[in-house]
């Protein structure tokens, strides 16, 4: 059986001798504890567990290879005073019983409960006459004949809390013994790389740059974590004073002497953190992230520049940025990854689930027909409101707390969203909400002045706001295409700013577009009110019917939409006559349908069973919702080139007209690309399946637009 002695050379170790010397009781059969000249309880500690050695010390070589001499056993496992296993103990021991030569473990440095340099030395080996201290009185290394077998899954603690501050005389006596070596030995380059990380401890930083300048230019210095360690020791010397540009090019040095290391990275993401650059900071930081623990590196190394540095910083960046997303998932990642609780980034986290989880005020206003939890699954809603309900359950459902404020009789939460009477918005102030979005009733930009305010353009643009500021209040505005916002521009022009004018678009249900229906060949569907192309569509459709004869017309929304907009007698009026005007003109057709308004799921049918749109619009559009359920559908439309329609359609797969729907012009190309698109089936099946993969393919679902509206939404904060 395999014998050990250990060894240590101690000086005044009351405070932790006894503590770190029952930590070895089972492993070791010698305990050879060499006191140097204590003056407290030290001495009498050693003799509690063996014979007490005394020795002048002289230096770290001599002194210690002095104490190997009075082991007796087979091994000698060295150890400082500071120093306990922390794993894997009992494997030393079998290394031991396996007659291994030596043995080498990972030592760890901690600051706090952080794990922030570790490196290997050789810790057991066999007590031959062959192992001895090397090396210029101090930094020693221990050097004998054979192989090193290195276990990374033993670890030593080196505990530091306990001492002071190392004496400047003490580094200033480093510094002789180093000086003298190379003195002697000009090629020594061991010394001169510790008698470089000397200076750079006694804050002399020029004459630490200089020294490992003298170091890099020798040629008899093969080992690259050494070499690697010297480039940046300078990068850090030079960072001291402010010099980033020398750090950004020793930073590089030491990345083209060592790749694999990620210090040098984050190194540079800090500098450029500090300069506020935080996308050049995140590049490097992420870049360092990405580069895995390089296991094989003898020297010191820092285990969190490859883990919780580039997590915490990068959090700090993309908070900065305000993509307070990213920012969270690097927080919890590196809560994940760290074996403690630090209250800063507890913070932190705190912080950006306060920055995620906005409280936001959405306020439809007066709408003409009234509005409330629900109603989108029982009956048809107009454009306007089904984007507020829509919008709202799905910030919601990103953890935003909202209330919209609309026309009902009284308060209400359905799909986590607080529904308020629209008159009660004011005394709602008092809840202090982080933003609130408008579209037509901009009185409520007015109560007070904190609150982030957001114009939505939505749907149309009527008319200008009753207040000449109102724009100007708004600390953001928002419209649903490009050419909307072309148009806004061109309307509005330096009365804005056009840096606030964000495009987000509208969106659909996708899933309601994932049932098999079977079509009809010839079903056709116009859907929308019919002031903005149905009267015209009536006027082609005898031409249409005589071509196509089997034509079966679907018409959705209709008259019903336009007669809640007023309860005006007058308007009622005109209403019902444009209704009986055109139902003579469609009195002799037996191919018409009128279907009215229908809840988005049953609509998502009905287009299912079609074959093509029919919209020959005279309306400036600024989205179609209409434009992405038909092609979700997988139906093409055949419509006009005005407005947003060239944005919501995509051109290969559907009709654009370019002319004016009233003339006798585009009824004429009208009629044609339709008999002609029934006339080619070949071509119709492909298109309805490019139009369904436009959609599915595409970020044109109501989660999608939620998620860009809550981008948006972060960056005012």
């Amino acid at each position: 059986m395999a014998t050990i002695s250990l060894v240590m050379i101690v000086k005044n170790e009351e405070a932790i001798l006894e503590r770190n010397l029952g930590t070895y009781k089972h492993i070791v059969d010698e305990f050879v504890i060499v006191d140097t000249g204590s003056t407290d309880k030290t001495k009498a500690i050693i003799k509690k567990y063996g014979k007490l050695h005394t020795l002048k010390f002289t230096d770290y070589v001599d002194t210690k290879n002095r104490a190997l001499k009075i082991a007796t056993c087979d091994y000698i496992l060295f150890m400082d005073a500071d120093e306990y296993f922390t794993t894997n103990v009992d494997n030393v021991k079998q290394y031991a019983e396996s007659g291994v030569n030596c043995l080498s473990v990972k030592v760890d440095e901690y600051s706090g409960p952080t794990v922030i340099c570790t490196y290997y030395r050789n810790r057991l080996w066999k007590n031959n006459g062959e192992w001895k201290f090397m090396g210029a009185g101090v930094h020693e290394v221990i050097c004998g004949l054979g192989d090193i077998t290195y276990d990374r899954s033993i670890h030593v603690k080196h505990d530091h809390t306990h001492r002071n501050e190392v004496p400047v005389e003490r580094y200033e006596q480093y510094v002789k013994w180093l000086a003298e070596a190379i003195e002697k030995n000009p090629e020594d380059a061991r010394s001169m790389f510790y008698l470089a990380r000397t200076y750079r401890d006694l804050n002399r930083f020029d004459l630490a740059i200089d020294i490992y300048e003298k170091y890099l230019n020798m040629s008899n210095n093969p080992f690259i974590d050494e070499r690697w360690q010297a480039a940046y020791d300078i990068a850090l010397c030079w960072k001291v004073n402010g010099e980033y540009d020398k750090v950004f090019e020793c930073c590089d040095r030491a990345i083209e002497i060592d790749p694999r290391r990620a210090e040098a990275y984050n190194l540079k993401g800090l500098l450029y953190y500090n300069m506020q650059k935080w996308e050049e900071s995140i590049q490097c930081y992420e870049k360092g992230k990405s580069l895995p623990f390089p296991e094989d590196v003898m020297l010191f190394i820092d285990p969190q520049a490859y883990e919780l540095i580039p997590l915490d910083n990068l959090s700090i960046c993309y908070d900065r940025l305000r993509q307070y997303k990213k920012s969270k998932s690097l927080i919890e990642s590196w809560l994940a990854q760290s074996t403690y609780i630090d209250e800063r980034i507890v913070g932190n986290l705190a912080w950006t689930n306060s920055k995620l989880h906005q409280k936001i005020f959405m306020a439809l206003g007066y709408t003409p027909e009234p509005v409330y939890g629900g109603m989108m699954e029982t009956q048809g809603v107009h454009g306007l409101e089904t984007t507020y309900i829509e919008l709202s359950e799905e910030l919601a459902r990103l953890g935003h707390t909202v209330f919209l404020f609309v026309r009902c009789d009284e308060e209400h939460v359905y799909n986590g969203v607080y529904y308020i009477p629209y008159n009660r918005i004011g005394s709602y102030f008092s809840a202090v909400p982080d933003i609130l979005i408008t579209s037509r009733w901009f009185d409520s930009l007015y109560f007070e002045n904190y609150t982030k305010k957001i114009i939505w353009f939505q749907d149309a643009f009527f008319q200008d706001p009753n207040r000449s500021d109102a724009f100007s209040r708004a600390n953001m505005l928002i419209c649903s295409s490009l050419w909307h916002w072309h148009y806004i521009i061109e309307r509005l022009q330096h009365s804005i700013d056009a840096k606030k004018l964000k495009i987000v678009p509208l969106g659909i249900r996708k899933d309601l577009y994932l049932q098999s229906i079977e079509r009809n060949p010839f079903k056709v569907f116009y859907s929308s009110n019919p002031d903005r192309g149905l009267y015209i569509l009536v006027d082609m459709w005898k031409e249409l019917t005589e071509q196509i004869p089997q034509l079966e017309l679907d018409i959705y929304y209709g008259w019903e939409g336009l007669k809640t907009w007023s309860d005006n007698k007058n308007w009622q009026d005109q209403i019902g006559q444009q209704y009986s005007d055109t139902m003579k003109k469609l009195s002799d057709f037996g191919n018409i349908s009128f279907k009215g308004r229908l809840t988005k799921k049953d609509l998502a049918k009905e287009m299912l069973s079609s074959t093509l749109c029919l919209y020959p619009n005279n309306f400036w559009e600024t989205f179609c919702l209409t434009s992405l359920e038909a092609q979700a559908a997988g139906v093409p439309t055949i419509t006009t080139d005005k407005g947003a329609l060239a944005t919501t359609l995509n051109k290969e797969c559907n009709v654009l007209i370019r002319l004016d729907p009233f003339s006798k012009e585009y009824k004429d190309a009208f009629i044609k690309e339709t008999v002609n698109l029934f006339s080619d089936k070949t071509r119709l099946k492909q298109w309805s399946l490019q139009c369904r993969d436009y959609i599915m393919s595409g970020k044109h679902d109501w989660t999608d637009i939620a998620q860009q509206w809550s981008e948006l939404i972060l960056c005012l904060q």
